[in-house]
């Protein structure tokens, strides 16, 4: 490198030949040319080294591992072989969009104070195909630092990784991505980083983030994934522990201060914030209040806020960090589902009964129309015949003066012309 570049774009991949060309190829279109990209491959066992060697250049630079360590030990290489005073961390199946770079630049111009700056994000499918994603409703806009740790705190991550864009002389004060993590890494740093300066979001998309078929992504939710997250989570709020003074405390939490004006220790104060939280943060919590009371003597400052060691207990069990009271209340509610199945099978047999003996009674009474229906035709018949006869045609006149016949004269006429056509 004959010249130091602004901006690293630090890339770990593995196994991942499908997608590098692409992202490479979005990051090198950029109108913003002062930049470099150094990509280290943990170790693919595909094709995925074979796709960057035709980019490699003065400006973009291959570093190899002889086995795989994970995203965290990637990234932080490639970071430690930049020189950038920017640095950009992206994932390999991920692509820039046009002037991501040159924005995010213009942003740390502008406000010195800024420690990254993030970006939302549009979604594309395997293939690289435009695809609607969960919206922003995850993402968040701007808001002060204070705003984001609370909602670490309580809710979890809300920026995405491969659209930032850090400060190196801050990234190397707080330090690189913790390398014990492989599924919140990132939002271990942003707690890091908002606990020492401003962040700063661009709310519109600067990065085509990569919806991979089959849950492929390394953050799918998958229990495996879903259950090393969490757990992950739960550590990485510990970095709330380096907060220093109540001041600091309750400018982030402001409804700790009841505990602050009886005196708790902070990291107490702390872990009873925790247990308001989801259920990472609960076990954060609870573990933190378990530490906090190992002496016997710290025990009773509980005391002051509560009953003490009593409540602590209910506490632990309140926070049901393992979720057995929620699974107890999914096993009941599945047995009610299933009373409530096979109760409602039973109101369908009866109904295939009730159903079974209506059809009967159709069919019955569509036998006796049937026959209605065959001995109106037969009478039909025999009427037409009788008017079409020799014996009616003639006997009409006789019919016809008839009528003007008193009572018992018309039934002896009647009388003798049925005689007249039984013959």
């Amino acid at each position: 490198m004959t010249s130091r570049p602004d901006v690293s774009v630090c890339i770990p991949t593995y196994n991942h030949q499908k997608y590098i060309r692409e992202c490479l190829t979005s990051i090198l279109d950029q109108d913003y040319k002062n930049l470099e990209v150094v990509i280290t491959d943990d170790c693919s066992t595909d094709r995925t080294v074979d796709e960057i060697e035709p980019f490699l250049s003065r400006s973009v630079h291959l570093l190899r591992h002889d086995r795989n360590y994970g995203p965290s030990v990637a990234a932080n290489n490639s970071i430690r072989n930049s020189g950038g005073e920017f640095v950009c961390y992206f994932n390999s199946d991920d692509a820039f969009l046009p002037s991501k770079v040159c924005k995010q630049r213009k942003v740390f111009d502008e406000h010195p104070e800024v420690a990254a700056v993030f970006s939302f994000v549009d979604y594309m499918d395997e293939d690289g195909k435009a695809i609607p994603g969960p919206g922003q409703s995850w993402s968040k806009g701007n808001q002060s630092r204070e705003s984001w740790l609370r909602l670490f705190f309580y809710k979890g991550n809300f920026l995405s990784a491969p659209t930032v864009m850090m400060r190196r002389s801050v990234l190397e004060e707080v330090g690189l991505f913790d390398h014990r993590l492989i599924q919140v890494q990132d939002f271990d740093l942003w707690i890091r980083l908002c606990l020492k300066a401003d962040i700063y979001v661009i709310e519109e998309p600067l990065v085509r983030y990569r919806i991979r078929a089959n849950a492929g992504n390394l953050g799918a939710n998958t229990p495996e994934k879903t259950g090393t997250r969490l757990w992950e989570m739960s550590k990485a709020l510990r970095r709330f522990c380096a907060i220093k003074n109540n001041e600091e405390l309750l400018k982030i939490f402001p409804e700790a201060r009841p505990g602050a004006e009886n005196g708790l220790p902070l990291q107490m104060n702390l872990g009873l914030l925790a247990l308001k939280g989801q259920r990472w943060t609960r076990a954060f919590g609870v573990d933190l209040l378990y530490h906090a009371i190992e002496r016997f003597e710290d025990a009773g400052l509980l005391e002051r806020i509560s009953s003490g060691l009593p409540d602590f207990f209910r506490m632990v069990a309140d926070a049901d960090v393992f979720g057995m009271v929620a699974e107890a209340e999914t096993v009941v509610a599945a047995q009610r589902a299933e009373a409530q199945r096979d109760e409602l099978l039973e109101d369908k047999a009866k109904a295939q009964a009730e159903l079974q003996d209506a059809r009967a009674s159709v069919r019955a009474l569509e036998e006796q129309l049937k026959n209605a229906q065959t001995a109106w035709r037969e009478a039909a018949t025999q009427r037409d015949l009788m008017l079409q006869s020799t014996s009616w045609r003639l006997t009409w006149p006789i019919r016809a003066s008839g009528a003007a016949l008193k009572s018992p004269a018309r039934v002896g006429l009647r009388r003798a012309i049925a005689s007249i056509w039984r013959r």
